[in-house]
């Protein structure tokens, strides 16, 4: 998800932006057709309102509804869906439009085939409540919407009859004294928007609504077939052990796009060719969920670990390997590698290190040190209380115990000297008694009553800590280690 170099791009880095804003383009697309159906009201009219209905209060706003889009988006995108305006409601609508027509000339509606087409209406009306027109695109409730809106504009209730509340507004003698023109501006602004709504969509021969979307898309799969099989060839061309699934493998997110039956999983190709071509930053992104995943798991998984590899020492423990392992060192001879006794060479590399470098170094504070200690010694004696009344006898004190403290420090550092100097007969004496404190420290360990109380205080000891240490081990403790690796890569200075 991180931008690669130049080096390991595929492709220029022009392209890679392109065709991402392409994958951009079409999971807009796609996302668009995934709520077309289910926001068509909106993309038909471009207007906004909320409903709000508690109990038997209802509200609605903005009053009237917001416009928003500028145009109708739905007669440029219904033939994807295969959808068309519903014969019913063209047919009822248009009746309104003569109505209207007549009523516009001739204000007094005297015209007589107003008759007969109040009437249509009429029955119309009876036959769209009785029939539902709108539950085949699944719109009852615009049609409910537009039931209860003419029962409360004719009668100011709910529950009064819908057939009614139509057959009384498209009466003759009820526009009259009503004023036919304001009756008409309700009707298209409250009732015509929600029958506009309504629609047929086809079926195709599986049963199936007709979703003509997949020829919308065929270009788009074009690019993303051509631009997927081109980057495999071009890394098992760069990689000369890659063959070309495996090259696919490598590209395994890309696979998304071409999959016909997964259009929303594009979104996983479309973050990683946001972070490959720069065009958004997702490195924190990327960490935040790293990191997220690491404290899910990492405290279960140290716990674990610790678990197996204490639990595994206690049976090593308890099937009795350990004194089999002290048991053959007895009996077999040692192996030596270079014929060198490395333990003693250690301790003849320490002592010189100790004598030569450190000892000489550290003469000031040993000195203070047993001075404070011999003071401190000599004051419970009643002789030397005595004489520390005498004048001068603190000074004359302190100057014998420093050349005393200072010959005695430097003689013994000579005679260490001579003693790790390099002698045969030192170095022999000294692997001796290494190799016999070995050999006698492994026999004593085998006595039984010794092994077997030091294999039980083992196994409890093991069972002991785990209790204590490991199982207390918990999300606190994981995210304390994230926080405290967050902190190290921010003061971490940028690599040249």
């Amino acid at each position: 998800m991180s931008s690669p170099s130049s080096r390991s791009r595929l492709f220029p880095l022009w392209w890679e932006r392109l065709f991402t804003l392409v994958i951009l383009l079409n999971c807009a697309l796609v996302f668009f057709n995934l709520t077309y159906i289910p926001l068509r009201d909106f993309w038909l009219q471009g207007r906004a309102q909320v409903t709000v209905k508690l109990g038997p209060w209802r509200k609605e706003f903005p009053e009237p509804p917001l416009q928003v889009l500028p145009f109708s988006v739905a007669p440029f995108y219904d033939w994807v869906k295969d959808i068309e305006p519903h014969r019913f409601t063209v047919q009822y609508l248009e009746l309104v439009d003569q109505v209207t027509a007549l009523a516009a000339a001739d204000p007094t509606l005297s015209a007589p085939e107003l008759d007969d087409l109040l009437a249509q209406l009429r029955e119309e009306s009876r036959e769209m409540i009785a029939t539902n027109p709108f539950q085949a695109a699944n719109k009852t409730g615009a049609l409910e919407r537009l039931k209860n809106r003419m029962r409360r504009h004719i009668f100011d209730s709910d529950q009064a009859s819908a057939t009614q509340s139509f057959n009384q507004f498209w009466s003759r003698d009820y526009l009259r004294q009503n004023n036919v023109q304001a009756q008409l501006d309700f009707f298209n602004q409250r009732i015509r928007p929600l029958m506009e709504t309504n629609y047929f969509r086809g079926f195709g021969e599986n049963g199936l609504p007709i979703d003509n979307f997949p020829l919308l898309d065929f270009p788009f799969f074009l690019i993303f077939l051509g631009d997927f099989l081109l980057r495999a060839r071009r890394l098992s061309r760069r990689h000369p052990g890659l063959n070309w699934f495996e090259a696919m493998l490598w590209r395994w997110y890309d696979a998304f796009l071409i999959i016909p039956f997964a259009r929303p999983l594009r979104l996983i190709p479309l973050t990683f060719h946001l972070g490959e071509s720069g065009l958004v930053n997702l490195a924190p992104v990327r960490n935040a969920i790293v990191q997220g995943l690491v404290g899910i798991i990492a405290s279960e998984m140290t716990e674990v670990i610790v678990l197996r590899i204490l639990s595994q020492g206690q049976e090593v423990i308890r099937e009795g390997q350990l004194r089999q392992l002290l048991a053959q060192r007895g009996r077999q001879s040692y192996i030596d590698l270079n014929d060198r006794n490395e333990a003693v060479e250690i301790v003849k590399i320490v002592s010189q290190v100790l004598v030569e470098r450190v000892l000489p170094r550290l003469e000031p504070e040993v000195q203070a040190f047993l001075g404070y200690t011999l003071n401190q010694s000599f004051q419970q004696l009643p002789l030397y209380q005595t004489l520390a009344k005498l004048p001068g006898f603190e000074t004359l004190n302190a100057q014998l115990q420093a050349e005393l403290l200072g010959k005695s420090y430097e003689q013994l550092l000579q005679i260490l000297q001579v003693i790790i100097r390099s002698d045969p007969q030192f170095d022999a004496l000294l692997e001796a008694l290494v190799s016999r404190f070995i050999q006698q420290l492994n026999q004593e360990l085998q006595v039984q009553d010794d092994l077997q109380e030091i294999e039980t205080l083992l196994v409890d000891w093991v069972e002991e800590f785990k209790v204590n240490y490991v199982q207390k081990l918990s999300d606190t403790d994981i995210d304390a280690l994230l926080d405290e690796t967050r902190l190290l890569r921010q003061t971490k200075p940028p690599s040249p």
